[in-house]
């Protein structure tokens, strides 16, 4: 609901201050002109970009559109990366954390990490 409020403000805006200023809104509405800066846009957007990063902002847009939220269980998931990373933090110095997360960084799958956190939280405080 709020991406079509916050569009409706958007055009709302953009079309009164153009016709609070003389402007005609009819002139406005140039269907081709459109298809051609979208068109380039979305095509420099293709090229500019990897595959991962198009595939990821086009899902962005669909859970702002749909107003997808985080659910509960997310915020436990980065409380618990970040509890661990803190634990890590106080007993590592700089260095020693620098190769650690050089090496984990394509080692560790995001199911395993999970895994781990939720063990390491289990044994530490008795969450789960």
């Amino acid at each position: 609901m709020t991406f079509v409020i916050g569009m409706v403000v958007v055009f709302g805006c953009l079309l009164g201050g153009f016709a609070a200023m003389g402007g005609h809104i009819g002139v406005l509405w140039q269907p081709w002109e459109y298809v051609i800066i979208l068109g380039s846009a979305i095509g420099t957007f293709f090229v500019a970009n990897s595959m991962k990063v198009v595939k990821d902002t086009f899902k962005g847009v669909m859970e702002a559109i749909k107003e997808s939220t985080p659910k509960p269980r997310d915020y436990l998931d980065t409380l618990a990366i970040l509890y661990a990373l803190m634990r890590e933090l106080r007993t590592k110095t700089r260095t020693e954390m620098e190769v650690h997360v050089e090496v984990r960084r394509d080692a560790v799958s995001r199911e395993g990490l999970r895994e781990r956190m939720e063990q390491r939280l289990k044994d530490d405080l008795g969450v789960a």
